[in-house]
Parts: C-alpha cells; structure tokens; sequence
C-alpha cells in the first residue's frame, strides 16, 4: 500500500479502528474509554505510551519525547475519567510531576459523574523519598501517600506535605483496597514500568489505554513497558483502536491465558 493512510475498504472490516475526531471537550473519546466497567463499578485502567521499538522514554529520560499531541489528547481524557491517578515515586521524580490542575473542558463531565474537579494523585514510595518543592510548583490537587515504611521519621515528613498518607501499604492489592474504601473507584495506573509491572501481575489492571507512537527512538537501555517483565502471560482483547492516521491509541482489555477477567 503506497498511501499514507489505510483505504476505506480496509477501515470497514475493522469497525473497532474510529479515527480521532477533534471536538472541543473530546465527548466522542470521553465516551469510548468510559464504555466498559467491570462488575462491581470499580475500574483500573493503565495509560502509557511506547514508541515502535517498545521505548517508554527518550534519550531524555522522558515520556514526552515518546507522546505526540494525539496521545496527549487521549491522555488527558483517561484523567478526566479517573478518581485517583496512581503513579510510583521515580516516576514523580523523572517525569518532574506536580499536582494536577482541573481541565475547564472536562469540569461538567466530572461534576455529572458526582467527582470532584481533579483527580487524586496517588504516589507509592518505599523511601519516601519525594520532591515536594516540584510536586507543590502548581496544581491544586489532593496528593496522596502510599508507603510501606515504618520509619517514624519518614513517616511524619510525609504527613507534614501530603493531604494523606496510607501507611502499612506493602502491595498493589492494598493500595487499591485502600482507595476503593475511601470512595476512589475509577483508578488510573500511569506507572512507570515496575509500578505497572506489580499492578499487571497483581491481576489489577482492567483495562489497558496504550499508545504506539510512530518513532523509532535511539536510547539504548531505555526503559520498557514493563521494565523487567511481567510474571504472568496474558491475553488482551482489543476494546478500540483509534488513530489521528499517525499514532494509533489502543484499549486492551486484560485477560488470563485460561479464563477472561
């Protein structure tokens, strides 16, 4: 095929692949990563980006040098829908995150869901090591702790900063558990690759929102979707796949080999 994008006739035998429509509020993506929720109305979904070589960051260190301005798109939306965005302390650290403000284009969404302007950004540390000059530079919203560390010290410093620390957290399981009780039901894992790798083998993530960007990047020993690996071989299930004819933006539902979830 010489043209840059597929033929109508290839779009029509796969009705799952939708092009990007650009429209103020994003309702048309809104709607179709908001279209599958588990039994139970409790949701984890993983939102991550690689490039076609399987990179989660540049040369850089950074994810934004995987992004395009369609994944941002979809990025944005699966925030929009989330109640807690959860995230590992590197994560903060490299990525150079801050609390996150309200999107004015997705507020009357949020309030007709019954949730509060922004999301929570949840972040899991061992160390407790965090950069609290950087994550307090903007945004307004609640940050939490997740640590399991017992050391009084740490400890403290952590509920000096945070809006709220979970303690005694040692597991995926329970950093869910302990959202889900506080009323936090649609959760968002963004990583990086360990946290996401725990989650995965964990049995946690739902549903996959997984953008393949179109570039090919030169960073030896960048870091994959997973890291190291995941324990577990699962299958997924293509919900949708949406395109700007350059990046393609997937919803995997995640599967056992023997039994769907």
């Amino acid at each position: 095929m010489t043209s840059a994008k597929p033929s109508t006739e290839l779009w029509a035998v796969l009705p799952q692949h939708r092009a990007l429509p650009d429209t103020s509020g994003e309702p048309d993506l809104v709607e179709l990563y908001d279209s599958h929720m588990p039994p139970g109305g409790v949701r984890v979904q993983s939102n991550m980006v690689i490039s076609v070589d399987g990179a989660v960051a540049g040369a850089d260190g950074l994810s934004r040098s995987v992004s395009t301005p369609a994944d941002m798109r979809v990025f944005s939306v699966v925030r929009s829908l989330a109640d807690a965005v959860v995230v590992g302390a590197q994560t903060v650290r490299s990525e150079r995150l801050t609390r996150m403000s309200p999107k004015p284009a997705h507020l009357n969404q949020r309030h007709a869901r019954g949730q509060a302007d922004v999301p929570v950004l949840v972040i899991v540390t061992s160390s407790g090591d965090l950069p609290w000059d950087r994550i307090n530079e903007r945004g307004t919203s609640p940050v939490w702790v997740a640590t399991n560390t017992s050391d009084p010290q740490v400890l403290a410093e952590l509920r000096r900063h945070a809006d709220e620390v979970l303690a005694g957290i040692e597991s995926p399981q329970a950093v869910k558990d302990a959202l889900v009780a506080r009323g936090l039901r649609r959760i968002v894992c963004e990583g990086g690759p360990s946290v996401l790798a725990q989650w995965m083998d964990t049995g946690l993530i739902d549903e996959m929102c997984l953008t393949v960007s179109p570039k090919l990047l030169s960073a030896p020993g960048a870091p994959r979707l997973f890291g190291e690996g995941i324990a577990t071989a699962r299958d997924v299930e293509v919900l949708s796949l949406v395109t700007d004819g350059n990046s393609m933006m997937y919803r995997l539902k995640v599967q056992t080999r023997d039994s769907s979830r």
